[in-house]
């Protein structure tokens, strides 16, 4: 937790980083980011567990976050202790999530969906879990 005066991510911290899979708490408590760049991280992306966690001043998440990241099964505590973020949209393309227990802070009064991939191993896990995070689940 060396990041709490961190405010932003640049957009292209991992442009060079093209074979990294591994992006567990890679932002784990830090508590001033505001927002996430499009297209942050490389396409052969596949584990963000407690990735965002504890980014208490995160309010928005762009909807393409994992849009090219195919190989993704690991989303477990992904936003969790992020009490800021509000309503959101997010894309998810990987077929292969297995594991979201606490991707996101339950609340009432926002809209969030996740657009997953129908007949998939990510729809039944985000399915499981749509009440408990309150979100809308949408399968494509």
């Amino acid at each position: 937790q060396l990041c709490n005066s961190l405010t932003s991510i640049p957009y292209n911290l991992f442009s060079e980083n093209y074979y990294g899979e591994n992006f567990e708490e890679c932002f784990y408590g830090c508590r001033s980011i505001t927002s996430i760049p499009s297209g942050l991280f490389p396409t052969l992306a596949q584990n963000f567990s407690g990735c965002f966690n504890g980014c208490t001043s995160l309010t928005t998440v762009p909807s393409d976050l994992f849009s090219s990241n195919y190989s993704v099964y690991n989303l477990e505590y992904l936003f969790d202790g992020c009490y800021s973020l509000g309503d959101f949209t997010l894309y998810i393309d990987s077929s292969n999530v297995d594991s979201a227990y606490g991707f996101v802070p339950y609340k009432s009064d926002v809209d969030r969906t996740v657009y997953v991939p129908a007949n998939s191993t990510t729809a039944d896990t985000f399915n499981d879990y749509a009440e408990e995070f309150g979100i809308t689940v949408v399968e494509v």
